[in-house]
């Protein structure tokens, strides 16, 4: 059998492995580290579209509601009605009404005309009812074409007076109908 090695020597080497032994564990530390950086970074772009998509509807329904404002604001201003009749508001409001209506309620429908637009067939309310007849919402349900007071008319009888009678036109209470 051989020497065994001196004390100095395993001393060396006792030391050699320590020395070793710390580099692995920093090592091992490192990884770690490295790993959970990683992890977290994954996560962060995992979750990143999720909270830019709710960022991003958050924001489409701030326009929407600022869109909704302007359109309500412009609708209600006189310029607005102004350029409404001059460029699509037609047609007499009674005529329009003497078509449409059976002629036992042209007195009736006539006091509703003169009470709720006075017969100017691009009216527009404050609370977003348009033309001869007041139609509620009546520009996002029927277009522009509901500034034609024969058109206005038709609306008014078809989808309110023959389904409804006067109930729908709030005036048609204060004016005992």
């Amino acid at each position: 059998m051989g020497k065994l090695p001196s004390r100095q020597c395993r001393g060396l080497t006792n030391s050699f492995w320590k020395v070793g032994a710390i580099f692995l564990l920093f090592l091992d530390i490192f990884l770690l580290i490295q790993v959970y950086a990683s992890a977290k970074s994954y996560l962060a772009l995992v979750q990143r579209p999720i909270v830019e998509t709710k960022l991003i509807e958050k924001r489409v329904e701030v326009i929407r509601e600022k869109v909704i404002y302007i359109n309500r604001k412009k609708t209600t201003t006189p310029t607005a009605t102004k350029t409404a009749q001059k460029a699509i508001g037609s047609g007499d409001c009674y005529e329009a009404m003497k078509r449409h209506f059976p002629e036992s309620q042209w007195k009736n429908a006539s006091a509703i005309i003169t009470a709720e637009s006075g017969g100017n067939p691009a009216s527009v309310s404050k609370t977003n009812d348009h033309g001869c007849f007041q139609i509620n919402k009546g520009l996002q349900a029927y277009g522009p074409k509901i500034y034609e007071a024969d058109f206005n008319a038709y609306i008014a009888y078809t989808a309110k007076y023959a389904r409804h009678g006067w109930k729908p036109w709030t005036t048609a209470k204060k004016l005992g109908l």
